[in-house]
């Protein structure tokens, strides 16, 4: 165990180790060989509202770096695989983006706000939960 970890830290890198070896394999040095950007795509509630204009913008903004969008419908070992090919994860609020928690060491997560057009009210949902993934880079948008 890293002595410089605080316990939560200690208990989220371990427990994201088990998991990413148990059910897909991968070793906790094993990530991503190239830059590659991957946006979670939800269809019901709180989704990006603008995500095919982002995924344009990210293209045109890193030519030559990968943007793939996923809906995540698929088995554990292949979400572990594929957040284990991306260093940049761009997640709608949600239970969606709780992926992150087993990403490879320095994964930039960026995490959208929910936003309530009636009030004009942002509201972080996620970045409670990460702030002690120390294997993580968290941000939020707005």
């Amino acid at each position: 165990a890293d002595p410089s970890l605080s316990g939560y830290e200690q208990s989220w890198t371990r427990l994201r180790n088990v998991v990413r070896w148990n059910v897909a394999g991968l070793a906790p040095s094993s990530g991503p060989t190239a830059q590659r950007i991957l946006v979670l795509q939800k269809k019901a509630k709180r989704p990006i509202v603008n995500q095919e204009e982002l995924v344009r913008h990210l293209a045109r903004s890193f030519p030559g770096v990968p943007v793939e969008e996923s809906t995540m419908d698929l088995s554990a070992p292949e979400q572990l695989q594929l957040i284990n090919t991306a260093t940049v994860l761009i997640s709608p609020p949600g239970s969606l983006g709780f992926i992150a928690m087993f990403a490879p060491d320095g994964l930039a997560a960026i995490f959208v706000d929910s936003y309530l057009p009636s009030t004009r009210f942002t509201r972080g949902m996620d970045q409670f939960v990460f702030q002690h993934m120390p294997y993580l880079r968290v941000y939020q948008h707005p």
